[in-house]
């Protein structure tokens, strides 16, 4: 270990540093190894080409210190070293900055050292860490939202939402929102639209999530009621992050944002179970399997009473999927536009109205029905029942 510190420190080629610090994170990830780096004095000149290496340094550099960060008394060392700041360096876009595999390196090297570190988190937090995070957590590579994610977790677990973070305006407009919402000062549609506006916006999404995240994670008793991503274009991991960091206040969800099936498959499974209210207009993409994992978790949701499905594209296949699971409790349906629902689907319907006691409007028009179509469900609806179009 002595001769690989010893090319990091010494006057050797760009090249040759490159190598040792890629030798270096190869080694540090075993305990014995990076015990032998550390009594080499190996991190600080590690810390130093974080700064002054190149592209190709700072990325196995990176590399290296999240892998001695592993071990607590390496963690200390890398800590008592300076590596925080120009590890948050890397993060930013500005001259400091790193490569792609850099800025995900040191995501990945601040979430091992904000972990079980009140110390390090604050650390993190004062060099200025959060907007870059949000950055990344917005326009990163999969693996760096991943980590950029996993480090604003852990901040959470320390920051106090009445200190500002500096120089960021959206993370002044998150402050300023949440500080309302603790307060209750501002009602469920100012909330609701507010976080839905930032996160349809591809540069303030990271601020949408950091906000829900905050909400259940500090259980704000908040008026948020709902959520509008019917013009959001989000990866599927990006909305599946969004959904599960809904706080349990959330009633409705409208998600006619163009899902497709591995989209559907990511989000369905993990609707809120508090939701009364699903909005899916127009989501013509989703497949059979789609559709089955949405039938699966309706099961589970009771308190559901609206339910919007109509221009989805829906046949036969897919509405033996739903028609069976939708909740009991369910008030209002639309299923308008549906056109390719033919005899046997509207039959499973007709099965399951005769359950659903308390639905009071059923919006069926656009959907091409004849004389057996309407004979096949018309019977089975609630004693009452007016409420129909067709």
């Amino acid at each position: 270990m002595e001769e690989l510190v010893a090319q990091l420190m010494s006057q050797s080629s760009d090249g040759v540093k490159e190598n040792a610090a890629g030798a270096l994170a190869s080694h540090g990830v075993n305990n014995e190894s990076g015990t032998a780096i550390v009594k080499a004095g190996g991190v600080p000149p590690l810390v130093g080409l974080l700064t002054s290496g190149t592209d190709v340094a700072k990325e196995n550099v990176a590399l290296a210190l999240g892998n001695l960060a592993v071990n607590v008394e390496h963690h200390r060392v890398v800590v008592s070293a300076g590596a925080i700041s120009p590890l948050v360096g890397l993060l930013t876009s500005g001259l400091a900055s790193g490569t792609d595999v850099a800025k995900e390196n040191a995501a990945r090297a601040l979430g091992k050292l904000a972990v079980n570190d009140e110390n390090s988190r604050k650390i993190i937090a004062h060099a200025g860490a959060v907007p870059s995070l949000e950055t990344l957590l917005n326009s990163g590579t999969d693996s760096a939202q991943e980590h950029a994610r996993r480090v604003l977790e852990l901040l959470t677990e320390t920051q106090d939402t009445s200190e500002a973070p500096e120089n960021s305006k959206d993370d002044l407009e998150a402050l300023a929102l949440l500080l309302l919402l603790e307060n209750g000062i501002l009602n469920s549609r100012t909330a609701s639209t507010d976080v839905s506006e930032l996160a349809q916006r591809k540069d303030s999404y990271g601020v949408a999530w950091l906000m829900l995240h905050y909400m259940q994670k500090k259980q704000i008793r908040s008026p948020f009621k709902s959520l509008d991503l019917s013009n959001a274009h989000l990866s599927p991991r990006k909305l599946h992050l969004l959904l599960s960091t809904l706080p349990k206040s959330t009633e409705e969800l409208k998600l006619g944002c163009d899902l497709d099936d591995e989209k559907a498959l990511q989000l369905f499974p993990s609707l809120p179970l508090g939701l009364e209210k699903l909005n899916l207009e127009g989501n013509r993409k989703i497949s059979l399997a789609g559709w089955e994992a949405l039938g699966v978790r309706l099961k589970s949701l009771e308190g559901l009473e609206r339910l919007a499905l109509n221009e989805c594209d829906l046949d036969d296949e897919k509405a033996l999927q739903l028609f069976p699971a939708l909740p009991l409790g369910l008030h209002f349906l639309d299923l308008w536009e549906n056109r390719k629902i033919s005899l046997a689907g509207w039959e499973a319907l007709g099965v399951r109205l005769k359950s659903l006691e308390g639905l009071e409007r059923l919006a069926l028009n656009g959907c091409g029905l004849g004389n057996q179509e309407v004979t096949a469900f018309f019977s089975s609806l609630p004693i009452g029942f007016s409420n129909i179009k067709i």
